[in-house]
């Protein structure tokens, strides 16, 4: 997981991501059948696939998935037992260890991801207003009076309240008005004028979803001038 050179709400959204990612692969994870190809390819090539033959012992098994990089945990008393046994075995160490893992990672990250960080999120993500549409149909003055404005009011105290010399806050929400707007138009204003269904903006991937960093978008926020005339009462919250 990236942390360098990564927004906070970009570091909380891709932890919220990889607890999603684990959470699947654990209900994935059948420890009777076996571990996916897909999640573990190296490992099960390595232990199921083309070196299977080689393994002579319950003990090769483990030794094999610990070179890989699986940590395990157990006892030499329970070195004994079939070539059978020691895969069950091993599938329900994997399985026990992504269950305990992505506990830790839910209360460490998850549960102490500090409110402000939640609070900017909402209303400091440029990346929220590059898009074609809207969730649920909203158009984007809907979007932000829902979604936005009153994360937006938190966080203008907050800035206050730190003794942040700031705009009134009027003019700074109307100033992230306009911005949400231009980079809303960027995007929309490519699509109504691409040559082909299967042309998408540099900022999105073939599906039209954004695929890159904020850092991104700041920049081109803050270098443009097209993006950043007239909405200096948001932008000196924002830095």
């Amino acid at each position: 997981m990236q942390t360098v050179n990564v927004l906070p709400w970009e570091l909380v959204q891709s932890q919220h991501q990889f607890h999603k990612d684990m959470k699947r692969m654990f209900k994935d994870l059948d420890k009777e059948k076996g571990f996916s190809e897909d999640y573990f390819p190296f490992l099960y090539k390595r232990v199921y696939g083309q070196r299977a033959d080689e393994h002579k012992t319950y003990l090769d098994v483990l030794k094999e998935a610990e070179f890989l990089g699986v940590k395990l945990t157990y006892e030499q008393s329970d070195f004994k037992g079939s070539l059978e046994q020691a895969f069950k075995d091993l599938q329900h160490m994997i399985a026990d260890w992504i269950e305990n893992m992505n506990h830790f990672f839910k209360v460490r990250f998850i549960d102490d991801t500090h409110q402000k960080v939640q609070v900017m999120a909402k209303c400091l993500d440029l990346r929220l207003f590059c898009v074609r549409s809207f969730p649920k149909g909203m158009s984007l003055d809907q979007y932000l009076a829902i979604e936005v404005k009153q994360p937006f009011a938190t966080l203008w105290k907050w800035a206050k309240d730190a003794g942040i010399n700031v705009y009134p806050e009027d003019e700074c929400w109307s100033a992230m008005c306009i911005l949400a707007k231009r980079l809303h138009d960027e995007v929309t204003s490519f699509y109504a004028g691409a040559s082909s269904s299967g042309s998408f903006h540099p900022w999105h991937d073939e599906k039209q979803h954004v695929n890159v960093s904020g850092t991104v978008i700041q920049k081109v926020v803050f270098t443009k001038t097209k993006y950043n005339k007239d909405v200096g009462p948001f932008l000196h919250i924002y830095e």
